[in-house]
């Protein structure tokens, strides 16, 4: 993670510009963005020991083979109980097409900050 950094070189910014006198602004003001950077810092620090642990297995592997073998396994299963081949493998598909579109819908929601067109907007 960078952004430790890049908020205490963001403090360091608007402290030199508030010396220079390019931003004016009362001092109570600016302790609170300061306050308010700060407490990002703190919160970012429990980040970093989260992304620091690897997981046990590789997750992404892991739904990817699952995905395929409950396409094979869910076939069979509907092959066995429904009587039409084109019926049992449209019950298949429909599963393993929702299973698969949550996949991809949870794949989305961990990167939010992205640069996709339904990410979080993050002008400044």
């Amino acid at each position: 993670f960078d952004c430790e950094m890049e908020l205490m070189r963001l403090q360091r910014c608007i402290l030199q510009h508030v010396e220079a006198e390019i931003v004016v602004a009362p001092p109570a003001v600016v302790s609170a963005i300061f306050q308010q950077i700060s407490r990002g810092i703190v919160q970012v620090a429990p980040l970093r020991r989260k992304s620091g642990t690897r997981a046990p297995f590789f997750v992404r592997q892991f739904l990817t083979v699952s995905l395929k073998l409950h396409l094979v396994f869910f076939a069979a299963a509907t092959g066995v109980i429904v009587e039409s081949g084109a019926a049992s493998a449209a019950v298949a598909f429909i599963c393993v097409f929702m299973v698969s579109g949550l996949n991809y819908i949870a794949l989305e929601t961990e990167n939010i900050f992205s640069n996709a067109f339904n990410a979080l907007p993050m002008a400044a």
